[in-house]
């Protein structure tokens, strides 16, 4: 009885704890992802991406993969970074930092049409979607559309106040007299 009662309350204080014996933090997959943190944080790109492609062998996270499409992009391997995509958007197909991703690419490939499509369904799940706003000022500023670019930097701006990136946008564009 001594044994039980100490049992449940073993239980009772790691269930109000969160502390539980099986803790998936510290699973192969998210070991393998932090790993690759580790490798992206000290520059070394190529070993960050080993490591994440090890931990979607072990799990499909969407975190993962919108691991992979950063470190892609950032090799300026956009067509690496469109195989990631849409691998990811085969597990994911509603994530919406893998369809920024998306927006992100067709914007670097020049496709602006198909990055302003992709950065609306972004919008149209999460209105305050951290740099959708920003990034659709940018499209709209490659389509020539200043008007449209400038009301997205503003609400950009009354999203994230601390944007330096959409201050300089603004500033650009007063400068200029847009």
């Amino acid at each position: 009885m001594r044994f039980y009662k100490t049992a449940v309350f073993i239980l009772i204080i790691t269930f109000f704890t969160g502390c539980f014996l099986f803790d998936s933090n510290n699973s192969e997959e998210v070991k393998k992802i932090k790993e690759g943190d580790a490798f992206f944080a000290s520059g070394e790109i190529d070993k960050a991406v080993g490591s994440w492609e090890e931990s979607l062998d072990i799990k499909k996270t969407a975190a993962a993969y919108e691991k992979m499409i950063i470190a892609h992009i950032v090799k300026n391997d956009l067509s690496g970074a469109e195989q990631w995509l849409k691998e990811g958007l085969v597990h994911f197909p509603d994530n919406v930092n893998l369809i920024f991703n998306a927006s992100l690419i067709s914007y670097h490939k020049n496709e602006y049409q198909l990055a302003l499509k992709d950065i609306d369904r972004v919008l149209d799940a999460d209105m305050y979607y951290p740099n959708a706003h920003y990034m659709k000022g940018m499209i709209y500023e490659k389509l020539g559309n200043d008007k449209e670019a400038k009301k997205e930097f503003v609400n950009a701006i009354n999203i994230n106040p601390g944007s330096r990136a959409t201050w300089e946008k603004i500033r650009e564009e007063v400068k200029n007299g847009k």
